[in-house]
């Protein structure tokens, strides 16, 4: 943004959101780009050339690498960080092992470089190395101090064997490996410091802020927009959503990571520490993560990527070991993906549904119309170049505020003077008709908004599913964040009956009591 001040010699860039956004997004798109390059890397690293070629038909076309490359969000730059670390750590924890496994698969290379040689004189300079990558990577999120354990492994697993422990334990090996561990540490919070000095500056406000995240995270603080948590189940809720961030080839990676866990068992030596190096996080991770109370699709993302790889693999070993109907069914699983990523990819195609509800609203709504919207949710019409903005006067409703005895009041009074009722996201239409304990007052009135009894009536909705061949897959049983942003369906209501305060406030008492 600072570069993009300079050149325009517009400070705005570093103060509108509208702007940042864009920053961030071009931000995004560029890390998830080098990501296939990365991918690839670690792929041919630690299993074979086939593998990485796979792993990056399978990035490229995932749907989640496709949304998360549009968003302005922290994610693309973590799996960038993970995706290096990884390849870093392939050689005992290096830059050198990067550029290393960069020469082995140069395509007119002939030979190949050591990847494991790396000898004890490179070791502070390879814990330097990730030290940084590490300390960048906290500095974005603080949920990445779990990608620690990586390099981590890698450098004690790197020359430990029975040899070691008979022969000078101490000297060759513990003492060094304690100093390149505190060399790693150090430089990954002197790092973290430099990119993100704030967390010291204002202390006392970051940790106000990492309690409150932690308390929303975990259940402690419910907030509206991790309503609609409740009642889902552990991991088996993180899985279905994995389902619809990268389809079939989430089952794929699961096989390969069950698989890989059974040959850490059976290997031995150097293709033992590579499966340990490449399982340790996304197994910590998702125990640690598939128990929070929130479940968003983003923290999935960080699972993914180790997925898309022992996917890869399981598909190179099972041409190898099957030929034909390994390469029917390597060949059924790629083209579901990319089915399924263009499908997704077309929804940044076509005009955003906010856009089109909203040219919609300036054709159709008159002047003066009494137009609610609900709070914690996007406001209608936006502002569109071309079209004559008409006077409308627009509310917020408030719905997750407490049911008390009042409340039939309010939605009585609300419903009986508005025009017109606009859910611009499914994120508490779609949630709020089953908190019937939590909310008993307005879950029925929103199960009667859509069932007409309360006098409005549904006159426009606006869609973008990801489509592909005329097959349109409908999406909005998934996570709310997977569809909000991009493409949320938008739904208008028009009170076409008119009824009375009285009238509405005696028919919600009655199904409330019932």
């Amino acid at each position: 943004a600072e570069a993009v001040v300079f050149i325009t010699k517009d400070p705005s860039w570093l103060t509108e959101w509208g702007k940042i956004a864009v920053i961030g997004r071009y931000v995004s798109a560029t890390l998830a780009s080098i990501s296939l390059l990365l991918i690839y890397l670690v792929g041919s690293s630690y299993f074979s050339r086939a593998t990485g070629l796979a792993s990056v038909a399978l990035l490229a076309f995932s749907p989640w690498a496709i949304q998360q490359a549009h968003f302005a969000t922290t994610e693309t730059m973590l799996v960038f960080f993970l995706l290096f670390l990884l390849l870093t750590a392939r050689g005992g924890v290096s830059f050198r092992s990067a550029v290393t496994a960069l020469a082995n698969w140069i395509p007119w290379r002939r030979s190949r470089l050591d990847l494991d040689g790396a000898r004890q004189r490179h070791a502070d300079l390879s814990a330097v190395g990730s030290g940084i990558i590490l300390g960048l990577a906290l500095a974005a999120k603080t949920t990445s101090i779990l990608f620690a354990v990586i390099p981590l492994a890698a450098l004690w697993l790197h020359g430990f064997d029975k040899k070691t422990l008979e022969r000078h334990f101490v000297k060759t090996f513990l003492f060094p490996k304690l100093r390149s561990t505190i060399a790693f540490l150090a430089v990954a919070a002197g790092t973290f410091l430099i990119f993100s000095p704030y967390t010291v500056i204002d202390r006392v406000h970051f940790l106000e802020s990492m309690r409150y995240e932690t308390g929303v995270v975990i259940g402690k603080f419910t907030v509206p927009y991790t309503l609609q948590f409740l009642g889902t189940t552990p991991y088996l809720y993180q899985f279905q959503t994995m389902l619809w961030q990268a389809g079939p080839m989430v089952l794929m990676g699961i096989v390969g990571i069950m698989t890989l866990f059974v040959f850490l068992f059976l290997k031995r030596g150097e293709k033992q520490r590579r499966i340990i190096v490449f399982l340790i996080f996304p197994l910590l991770y998702f125990v640690w993560s598939g128990l929070w109370f929130a479940k968003f699709s983003r923290y999935n993302v960080l699972l993914l990527p180790f997925l898309t790889i022992a996917a890869a693999w399981l598909m190179t070993a099972w041409i190898k070991r099957f030929r034909v109907s390994g390469l029917a069914g390597v060949a059924l699983l790629l083209s579901s993906t990319a089915f399924l990523g263009v499908a997704n990819w077309t929804i940044y195609l076509r005009p955003q549904t906010r856009i089109e509800a909203s040219a919609w609203m300036y054709q159709h709504i008159s002047e003066n119309s009494l137009i609610y919207t609900e709070h914690w949710n996007d406001g209608l019409p936006v502002t569109l170049p071309g079209w004559k903005t008409v006077s409308l006067h627009r509310e917020l409703v408030t719905p997750y505020e407490q049911d008390i005895e009042t409340k039939t009041d309010y939605w009585a009074d609300k419903l009986s003077a508005g025009d017109y009722f606009i859910f611009t996201t499914p994120r508490i239409s779609r949630t709020m008709p089953k908190l019937t304990e939590k909310y008993p007052i307005t879950s029925r009135v929103y199960q009667r908004i859509f069932s007409g009894e309360l006098g409005y009536q549904e006159v426009a909705t606006f869609t973008s599913y990801p489509q592909l061949f005329s097959i349109s897959i409908n999406d909005d049983a998934a996570e709310e964040t997977l569809s909000v942003f991009d493409h949320p369906t938008v739904r208008i209501f028009q009170n076409t009956e008119k009824y009375s305060k009285e009238e509405l406030k005696e028919r919600i008492m009655s199904w409330v009591g019932s």
